[in-house]
């Protein structure tokens, strides 16, 4: 049995491509109750690839259906925890779930063992179930480099108390030990990444698509997300993930050290964001620079940029509070005012910059 599977595919042949890894990896599910997780990040349509593929997800419940019928398909999307059915209506996940849908309503606390926070919220029916299948999307990230199984499973964290983690490490690297001891609360029993497409430059949301077409699966999700660094041309001391993982052993990073079948063959060097780099995404809604700034004429104020920063950064102008009433209406220092169709001021959400930790949860809920 090998470490990692790479299976070459489409979209059209997803069913036998999953048939293929099950028997692999000797996957028996009888009796069991299974959670899968699919990246579910915000109400992106499934062909902008931010999302899992409904067409993989919907193959993954068809084959677990066959051994059990005990299934629960979610996610907590770092939209608001209110918008989260409408999230998997968007991203076509609902409907491939094929009934099994959830929206997870009982977050218990855990322990944590990290020096950044002494426990967390997860949801229930993580640590609740027999077998967990994990179905990331292969993305660059603009914060972690990289967002693969192991960035996947921040997920089983309800979406408000996400934003405060990001608070209480903000770094790249504190960041990055952080979601490996998120991860290390339940990891999951088999990882199955969508890499039909490859997310580059400013993943997990704002980046282009290049054509892939695999599958890449491994019962780690630590040495999984190794070959996807290897993809990207990173090597493990350049993801600080890989990097903290693999310290604490809970992998082999080294893909050369791994057993991997099949043929990785990227399409060309891919662009990796490089944290505290000025880049611009000129269509888009952000800016990214080394932090991001709204731009008005992309923004259609729906403020769940502001409903998710951590730290208060992204202030919503129509609010008011502390100090807002007078910048609401200082327009030429802020920028923040432009026009409606009637002549009224339309307000912007704006990045306070002195409290921006350059997170990026703005960028990617923005949709």
């Amino acid at each position: 049995m090998p470490d990692v599977l790479i299976q070459e595919t489409s979209e059209r042949a997803l069913a036998s491509a999953v048939d293929e890894l099950f028997e692999v990896f000797k996957v028996d599910l009888r009796g069991k109750r299974v959670v899968i997780k699919p990246n579910m990040l915000g109400p992106f349509d499934p062909e902008r690839g931010v999302t899992t593929s409904p067409a993989l997800l919907e193959a993954v419940v068809a084959r677990v259906e066959r051994d059990t019928s005990d299934i629960i398909v979610g996610d907590n999307p770092a939209s608001r925890q209110s918008r989260v059915g409408a999230v998997a209506r968007r991203t076509g996940i609902l409907e491939a779930s094929r009934g099994r849908f959830r929206v997870f309503e009982e977050p218990c606390r855990v322990a944590l063992r990290s020096r950044h926070v002494p426990s967390i919220h997860v949801s229930r029916e993580f640590l609740d179930c027999d077998y967990l299948i994990n179905l990331p999307r292969f993305k660059t990230h603009a914060l972690t480099r990289l967002t693969g199984c192991v960035k996947n499973l921040f997920g089983i964290i309800p979406g408000g108390g996400k934003p405060a983690l990001h608070a209480a490490a903000p770094s790249y690297r504190d960041f990055s030990e952080l979601v490996v001891d998120v991860y290390g609360v339940r990891p999951p029993d088999l990882n199955i990444v969508d890499a039909l497409t490859i997310m580059e430059g400013l993943g997990p949301s704002l980046g282009p698509l290049v054509p892939y077409g695999r599958l890449i699966s491994g019962t780690n999700g630590v040495e999984v997300d190794s070959v996807l660094a290897s993809i990207l041309s990173l090597s493990p001391s350049q993801v600080a993930m890989l990097e903290v993982a693999g310290r604490r052993g809970m992998g082999q990073v080294s893909p050369a050290a791994l057993e991997v079948w099949g043929r990785a063959a990227p399409p060309r060097r891919l662009h990796v964001p490089l944290r505290g780099a000025a880049l611009s995404l000129g269509n888009r809604v952000f800016d990214l620079g080394s932090k991001p700034k709204v731009m008005e004429a992309k923004c259609d104020r729906c403020r769940e940029c502001v409903a998710v920063c951590p730290t208060g950064a992204m202030m919503d102008f129509r609010a008011g509070g502390q100090g807002a009433g007078e910048r609401d209406t200082d327009a030429a220092k802020l920028g923040a005012l432009g026009q409606g169709a009637e002549g009224r001021p339309r307000l912007f959400p704006r990045v306070e910059r002195n409290d921006c930790i350059a997170c990026y949860c703005c960028a990617e809920v923005c949709r």
